[in-house]
């Protein structure tokens, strides 16, 4: 399937255009398709789940509670993101952190999920300085969820 695919993709994107086109075709014919890879699915199946949501949460927490640490009004978004890089690493790149203050009031740190392939409602959050970052976390995240459209 991803002979037709632009070169300029990136891998994500690829595997996420492979997976829409694989649900388009019959439940049956993919078992007949890929049954060695069926199998080993089944396998792993047994295995616990994965919480995208709360892994996401701990990278969010533990980047903005070192990013409020000297967050102000003037903080630049050049500069909150580095920050995260400096923390995060690679996985920083899940994140896109913006200074959203307003002039007279408290500083306001927005986080963006930015990532195509990981599925977490609550975004963006938006912590204020002096908030506890886990229960803001917490309480954004689950509030979203719990009032998304199903």
């Amino acid at each position: 399937m991803s002979a037709n695919l632009p070169e300029n993709i990136d891998k994500f994107s690829t595997a996420l255009m492979e997976a829409e086109a694989l649900s388009a075709i019959d439940t049956a014919a993919i078992r007949r398709g890929y049954t060695d890879i069926i199998r080993a699915l089944d396998y792993a199946a047994n295995s616990p789940d994965i919480d995208e949501a709360a892994a996401i949460r701990r990278l969010l927490v533990a980047v903005v509670a070192v990013v409020m640490d000297g967050f102000d009004q003037s903080s630049t978004d050049i500069q909150l993101n580095s920050i995260a890089r400096q923390i995060l690493g690679d996985a920083a790149s899940l994140f896109e952190l913006r200074n959203v203050s307003k002039p007279g009031e408290e500083p306001v740190l927005q986080v963006n999920l930015v990532s195509k392939v990981l599925d977490a409602s609550g975004f963006p959050a938006e912590f204020t300085r002096g908030c506890n970052v886990n229960l803001e976390a917490i309480r954004q995240l689950k509030k979203s969820r719990s009032t998304a459209p199903s």
